[in-house]
């Protein structure tokens, strides 16, 4: 403005003042111009495509403007992936290192737990340090060496670091004796279950990389391991599924092919059967904003869940074993182990998620269990494990 009273006042005349005229018009056109703009929009307009691409754009911004104005976008928008139908681009940033960092103080690389042709199923059981008692029942029920030639299954446990010097020194013990238990080097606690699951995914890929089924099972889960053989043997001898529909990984209809023998329909893990994830799927999950489960906006900011399945108990086809982890450095990290593993990341990956509720006891009827028409009975109470465990050998044609 002190320029323009000064060409007004110019003693060169009216070519001078028009000038000044002209001078003031842009001016006050371009603070109506830049005032129009919205806030956010000012500095750069972000491409969706590569939410770090305007970079040098704000070259002239100072850093800390730069962080208050750039970041926002990307961490709000971060689990935007899950409304789409493709795979997630593997071109950004790694978000979440644990996959990479996993450390062991036990990994039983002196056992051989897997080979090419068995065991058919694998469990692994995350337990907490100090459930001995626990881990003891199963291995006198359904993880019994005895049973190893009518269920081909093996298991092994996976428990977290522990500060207690005594506690450690009783797990590295039982370790020695059992040769069946797993220790990673995070701090066991119910915040760090997806840390314990990103664990023994890394594990298994690395030790047990042609099993065709991975049983994740809690240890306080009472299972019956002859009625899941039997449906997944039935997954592996039924027809080719098309491609899955949105996210769900429902079956459209089958498209019919000869009949083949279970051993031809599952050289190592080409089956399609086992590239997938199995269990008490949950089709429109919301989040609990307060509740034992609950996460903040902040942690994580979207209206929905994609469909995960329940996390006491469910299986993870061998092949979809590496597939998770290829993905899974790419997913910002939630705490919710199931909602994380078989929701977020098997999302990211348009990994299918059957739902396969029949192979759980609803409530607290357990004949279905007994008579060997369920596998999982996940709220039991204080039930007698090995009460319902003998029910189910009655039942099972084992003498």
């Amino acid at each position: 403005m002190a320029i323009t009273r000064t060409l007004l006042k110019s003693p060169h005349g009216m070519r001078d003042r028009i000038l000044a005229l002209l001078v003031t018009l842009v001016f006050f056109h371009g603070l109506i111009y830049v005032s129009r703009i919205p806030t956010g929009l000012r500095y750069f307009q972000p491409d969706t495509r590569d939410n770090y691409s305007e970079m040098s754009h704000a070259s002239t911004l100072s850093m800390t403007t730069w962080q208050k104005v750039l970041p926002e976008r990307p961490f709000k928008d971060r689990f935007k992936f899950i409304y789409k139908n493709r795979p997630l681009e593997l071109d950004g940033p790694v978000v979440n290192p644990i996959p990479s960092s996993i450390t062991w103080q036990e990994d039983l690389h002196h056992v051989q737990i897997c080979n090419s042709t068995s065991p058919f199923m694998l469990a692994v059981v995350p337990s907490a340090v100090p459930n001995k008692d626990k881990r003891d029942v199963i291995r006198r029920t359904w993880a019994s060496p005895s049973l190893y030639s009518h269920i081909s299954l093996r298991t092994i446990f996976i428990v977290g670091a522990t500060s207690d010097k005594k506690l450690q020194q009783d797990i590295a013990a039982e370790a020695k004796i059992h040769n069946d238990i797993i220790q990673y080097n995070f701090i066991d606690s119910y915040k760090n279950l997806t840390y314990k699951t990103m664990a023994w995914l890394t594990w298994v890929n690395k030790s047990c990389p042609e099993v065709p089924f991975v049983v994740k099972i809690d240890d306080d889960v009472i299972f019956n391991p002859f009625h899941l053989k039997e449906y997944l043997t039935q997954q592996l001898r039924r027809p080719m599924y098309s491609k899955p529909t949105q996210s769900l990984g429902w079956p459209s209809q089958p498209r019919s092919r000869p009949e083949m023998s279970l051993e031809s329909r599952w050289p190592g893990q080409s089956n399609p059967a086992t590239k997938w994830i199995y269990g008490c799927l949950e089709t429109r999950p919301s989040p609990h904003r307060q509740h034992k489960w609950g996460v903040s906006m902040e942690e994580y900011p979207e209206p929905v869940y994609p469909p995960f399945v329940l996390g006491p108990a469910y299986v993870v086809g061998g092949s979809a074993v590496g597939r998770l982890l290829k993905y899974a450095p790419h997913v910002p990290l939630l705490w919710l182990e199931d909602v994380y593993t078989t929701g977020l990341v098997a999302q990211a990956a348009q990994i299918r998620r059957v739902q396969a509720r029949p192979l759980y006891v609803i409530g607290g009827r357990t004949f279905s269990l007994d008579k060997g028409a369920r596998s999982f009975w996940t709220e039991h109470g204080n039930s007698d494990k090995t009460y319902v465990w003998q029910k189910i050998l009655s039942h099972s044609n084992i003498t």
